[in-house]
């Protein structure tokens, strides 16, 4: 039996060669495939780190036969915010600077489910914060051919340092990658 909608009728005979058709078809459908569901191409991707507060959720769900599709935000299922046709989208806003995860899932009036992979997001909007501390030299002559340098640094995802030592048209850099500790 093929994939879609069915139409079928009874037919009787006796043996005296009557026969009579049944006054109504009867219908059903044949569904054996899931429906399909991906992110679109202005969906965050994984491990995105953004600074702002919005993240946009946009996915493409097809299926003959679809029942719903979900947006699991944060462990809790929600309708998405807008549609047209086959495209679903939802732009979360006012968030706050954190971590956030989200997938999206159909599934069709026969119980076929797909889900899409889960996405994790981080927000960061708070710009660092650096100060000098001591034992840092600041206006003065030294005879070393070093100088120290310690920074206090106040930071939610440290990443990395750079200190840069300028003399005239000389410029000097180094970089370190931060840790937490």
């Amino acid at each position: 039996i093929q994939e879609g909608k069915q139409q079928w009728a009874a037919l009787v005979n006796d043996t005296e060669g009557n026969s009579n058709w049944s006054l109504t078809n009867r219908s059903f459908t044949v569904d054996t495939l899931y429906p399909q569901i991906n992110y679109t191409g202005s969906s965050e991707n994984d491990s995105t780190n953004l600074n702002r507060n919005y993240v946009l959720v946009n996915i493409s769900a097809a299926d003959a036969n679809i029942h719903s599709v979900r947006l699991n935000w944060n462990g809790t299922n929600e309708t998405f915010a807008s549609n047209d046709g086959n495209n679903y989208w939802e732009n979360k806003t006012g968030l706050t600077d954190g971590h956030y995860s989200f997938y999206a899932s159909v599934n069709d009036t026969f119980g076929h489910y797909n889900i899409t992979s889960t996405r994790n997001i981080f927000i960061d909007t708070v710009t660092p914060l650096i100060s000098f501390v001591t034992p840092t030299i600041n206006n003065s002559i030294t005879e070393n051919n070093y100088i120290p340098v310690e920074v206090s640094v106040t930071e939610t995802n440290p990443l990395n340092i750079t200190f840069v030592i300028a003399n005239g048209s000389v410029w000097n850099s180094t970089t370190y990658t931060m840790t937490t500790d």
